[in-house]
């Protein structure tokens, strides 16, 4: 996927989410909508830990998504056709349901403090398409690439870690890692479909490492408010290159500093 429909799928995400960061988190959904068969909340497992249960809610959300042309994803081909995600409700799909990770989360609007990202692949294992499950079983979003080209698969944690000595310098003290998580925000940088690496160091100096294995070093922290006016914020750093991204789970405003390669530093 080139960047420009990254970047548009990133964008159509962003403005379907809720676009006001509330003050408090979303209470979790009631176990009795949950439940009941009539409410259109219902998953056959509320709040699902295996991946046999996580997989049960997935299938039972296409079908339902599907069947009400809510998702221009799962509607994308028709129903005899292969490649959309509904294609996982036959006997015989063409698409395997691959990776299941638990992504932390850090929006206000989502109710829980994680998501589940789910990774679709072909026959051939390439990654497909990804859909994120709210904690309560409940599908919040789909991405699927442009004209069958591939989404990247996620990286792993060692994959991050080679990525980041890229950036940071080990000359001396030994940089120990504190803790490592996959993070959504509202953000480009990193959402519940394409997630960002958080990396702590020993040190506290953190590190975020993104989709496009960009990296980018946390220079400082501010408190977020109602009154804080985000598009100002964003226009003054557009100046100083540093990205702004908003915790509202922590009502905090993070400023993230784009690192550049040791090896492009050194010439």
């Amino acid at each position: 996927m080139n960047t420009r429909k990254f970047v548009l799928l990133i964008s159509i995400l962003i403005i379907l989410e809720v676009l006001l960061f509330p003050a408090e988190r979303k209470p979790a959904r009631p176990m009795k909508e949950l439940i009941n068969p009539d409410s259109p909340s219902h998953v056959p497992v509320p709040y699902p830990q295996s991946r046999k249960d996580i997989i049960v809610d997935l299938k039972f959300g296409l079908k339902r998504l599907y069947a009400t042309n809510q998702d221009e994803q799962l509607i994308s081909a028709p129903k005899t056709s292969k490649g959309a995600f509904i294609d996982l409700l036959r006997d015989d799909p063409d698409i395997n349901i691959h990776e299941i990770v638990k992504v932390k989360n850090r929006i206000a609007a989502h109710s829980k403090g994680y998501t589940f990202l789910i990774t679709l692949t072909d026959q051939s294992g390439s990654s497909i398409g990804r859909v994120a499950m709210d904690a309560c079983g409940l599908i919040r979003c789909t991405a699927k690439p442009y004209n069958s080209v591939k989404i990247k698969p996620l990286k792993n944690r060692e994959e991050i870690l080679d990525n980041l000595s890229n950036y940071i310098n080990n000359s001396g003290t030994k940089k120990i890692i504190k803790f490592m998580e996959r993070i959504a925000f509202r953000s480009s940088i990193g959402n519940v479909l394409f997630p960002v690496w958080e990396v702590v160091l020993d040190d506290d100096s953190t590190y975020y490492v993104d989709y496009h294995s960009k990296v980018y070093m946390l220079s400082k922290k501010e408190k977020f408010s109602r009154n804080t006016d985000l598009s100002l914020l964003q226009r003054k750093r557009a100046d100083q290159i540093e990205r702004v991204v908003v915790d509202s789970v922590n009502d905090e405003i993070l400023y993230l500093k784009p690192l550049l390669k040791l090896s492009n530093i050194r010439k």
